[in-house]
């Protein structure tokens, strides 16, 4: 196989000056570029990577044809994406010739690495920005082994700080040097020895020095010796620290030294007045002792501290593992069930569409209605996922409570209608018009206590209340779910909001359930600010209750009319669908055709692309999991194709429902973003949106 020749100026390169029988200069350069030691990497002016060794393919954890589908901004961590287009942008604007800075990148496995990086730019004969070599240098370990030292620095420092404290408090005058007997600190009763020679004692002086100044200053009787041979004879002793030194003052008083040397090679310095000696001696030595048992307290703390700062980092980093595993998990088995169940659920919705007996009707209905029950559990379990880690995000649009409410009773009128139950609503009439809320989430609560209340009825009624809070602080609304079911024992309620619990245990499972429901409106009430409880008693049925704040506003003109956009069918269009799977590319088909457009199919990406470089298509409905060629790869293809197929509206079809799926589809080029199953009319109104809009 022929490699791919460089690049127009290192081409320039490969001149037929080489010696007889050894490389040419351009298989030179191209060994030189694929064996280097270090990554590197030919990138577009806007970020694509043309061309990349080996080294640069294991620094990011890719293979070759993964990393040159992706940019270098989908691998930059988010903090150092900025700086880092900011010198590239000076860079092509001819301010600068090169820039380096050390930046973070996201490896494939999710570890976050440290590189040195360096840029350079080709231009080409027109002096237009050609290309960029970019030199990346792993550099994690060295910033990791930085990051120790500071720590270790900074628990040195710690030390010192509560070994000065320690030194303060004690009655002795005490002096800390250095192995090199320097001065490290001395204490205030120190100071008051040296009386106005005080400002000798800065950290650092030599202790020799220091016995220089001390004799004359403090009259010290060395005996008729020489001052210097008794400074040197002091200075031997420093290193077998057996001996005391008797220090005389000119006034009289007479003082004793003596010296410990600690674990880590510093030198403590005790002067204890000789007149008290002998009644201090007991106490002298331990208050020595206790000083040094102090300094050894706190080292073993340090270690201890420093040992259960490893396991907090471990057992940290384990469940931030099970975190993910637990995410990954979620989002394949949301992908592996949504796939299927879009051809379950869109068969039966068309079916129910045509000319069916009564007996057909009925069970394509039970069929339909189990669907969705499955469906209910997947987004339970899914919404469990985001409150455990934290990304459960809530819209703040105008809501009107009481379409809210009167469209909760219409999804499940049938339910009730089914077991004969008596289903109304009573609704203040001083509610406001519009308020602050989401909208999803606000029916999604009202849709579990309505569930459950005709659940567990099995004659009379539910009824659905909604008023104005009276009393509270703030306004607030508050929500009722009453029923004449089987009620609920008082010793039982506390278990109701709590994650995978039920109060009735029969042994057939009469009611079903996952014990999802009201955990998950728990945390839905709490994050709106609201609170949910219940009241109830055996045999007298329930009532679910729950306030959320009463913010009042004004509807956006975009709410006021969808309405009738939702009813536009939209003009009509040439559709082409990408999707692997046979019943659900036969299902897009089959809804698209019936609304009047004409659809072609392919089953991956590169037959997207293909169908897109010979035809005429006014969008495109691209499923992002397909083998060969997947969807996100395909629209960054069909993005980079000229103005003939630029403006063309993309929307991506996923299975894949977890936090951070639109971000992608978006990134990659897509206009929206439409989650498996797919709802037939959600599926026709955003393709009257995005069908005429074409620029």
């Amino acid at each position: 196989m022929t490699a791919d020749p460089l690049p127009t100026e290192a081409a320039a390169l490969a001149t037929p000056d080489t010696f007889v029988g050894g490389p040419t200069a351009e298989e030179t350069l191209r060994a030189t570029f694929d064996l280097a030691a270090v990554g590197v990497a030919h990138v577009a002016p806007d970020g694509r990577f043309l061309r990349v060794n080996q080294k640069l393919c294991d620094i990011f954890g890719l293979k070759r044809d993964e990393l040159l589908q992706r940019r270098f901004q989908e691998l930059t961590y988010p903090d150092d994406l900025a700086p880092d287009l900011s010198s590239l942008g000076r860079l092509l604007a001819g301010e600068i010739t090169t820039y380096s800075m050390e930046k973070r990148y996201i490896r494939n496995d999710g570890q976050i690495i440290w590189a040195d990086l360096s840029v350079s730019l080709v231009r080409d004969e027109a002096r237009r920005p050609s290309y960029c070599i970019s030199v990346v240098v792993d550099i994690t370990e060295r910033k990791l082994g930085q990051e120790a030292l500071h720590e270790s620095e900074t628990r040195a420092q710690l030390a010192n700080k509560r070994l000065a404290e320690a030194i303060a408090t004690i009655g002795d005058a005490i002096a800390l040097w250095d192995s090199d007997a320097r001065l490290l600190l001395c204490n205030d009763h120190m100071r008051q020895i040296w009386g106005d020679r005080h400002d000798l004692l800065v950290p650092g002086a030599r202790m020799e020095d220091l016995l220089r100044a001390a004799i004359p200053h403090f009259g010290i009787d060395l005996g008729g010796r020489d001052p210097e041979e008794a400074i040197r004879h002091r200075m031997a002793m420093i290193g077998e620290l057996q001996q005391g030194l008797e220090v005389r003052l000119a006034d009289g008083r007479c003082y004793l030294v003596r010296e410990r040397r600690l674990a880590d090679g510093c030198v403590v310095t005790l002067y204890t007045n000789v007149t008290e000696i002998k009644r201090k001696e007991e106490k002298l030595l331990e208050a020595e002792a206790e000083l040094l048992r102090k300094v050894e307290d706190l080292k073993e703390a340090q270690s201890r501290l420093e040992a259960m700062t490893a396991d907090l980092i471990v057992a940290r980093d384990a469940s931030e593992a099970a975190n993910r595993a637990k995410s990954e998990f979620l989002a394949r088995m949301s992908h592996e069930i949504r796939t299927p169940m879009t051809m379950v659920i869109g068969m039966t919705d068309l079916l129910l569409g045509s000319n069916l007996t009564a007996r057909q009707r009925r069970h394509t209905t039970l069929l339909r209605d189990a669907s969705q029950l499955l469906l209910t559990i997947i987004d339970d379990l899914l919404d469990l996922s985001k409150i455990e880690a934290g990304k459960l995000e809530l819209n703040r649009i105008p809501v009107s409570p009481s379409a809210i409410a009167e469209g909760a009773l219409d999804i499940v009128r049938s339910g009730a209608a089914a077991k004969s139950l008596t289903l109304r609503s009573e609704l203040a009439r001083d509610l406001p018009t519009w308020i602050e809320g989401d909208p999803t989430r606000l029916r999604q609560i009202l849709l579990n206590l309505l569930s459950n209340a005709i659940k567990f009825a099995e004659r009379g009624s539910v009824v659905l209340r909604v008023m104005r809070e009276l009393g509270a602080e703030t306004a607030q609304l508050r929500f009722e779910v009453a029923d004449t079911g089987i009620g609920i024992d008082f010793t039982q309620q506390h278990l109701l909001f709590q994650t995978f619990s039920q109060v009735v245990h029969s042994t057939d499972r009469q009611f079903g359930g996952t014990g999802l429901g009201l955990a998950i409106c728990r945390h839905l009430v709490e994050a709106m600010g609201g609170t949910i409880g219940v009241n109830s008693q055996p045999g007298a049925g329930s009532t679910f209750w729950f306030t959320i704040p009463c913010v009042e506003t004004r509807p956006h003109q975009a709410i006021a009319g969808a309405k009738e956009r939702e009813v536009n069918a939209g003009p009509r269009a040439r559709i082409l669908v990408a999707e692997d799977r046979d019943t659900i590319r036969e299902y897009i088909g089959a809804v698209l055709t019936d609304a009047g457009h004409e659809v072609v199919l392919v089953r991956n990406g590169i037959e997207a692309i293909a169908a897109i470089e010979t035809g005429n298509f006014d969008l495109v409905l691209m499923d992002v999991q397909m083998p060969e060629m997947d969807g996100i790869a395909a629209t960054r293809r069909i993005r980079e194709m000229g103005d003939r197929v630029h403006g063309i509206p993309i929307i991506a079809l996923t299975a894949y429902a977890m936090q951070g799926d639109v971000e992608r589809c978006r990134v990659a080029g897509a206009n929206e973003h439409l989650a498996k199953p797919i709802d037939r009319k959600y599926l026709l109104r955003l393709v009257a949106k995005w069908s005429g809009s074409r620029a």
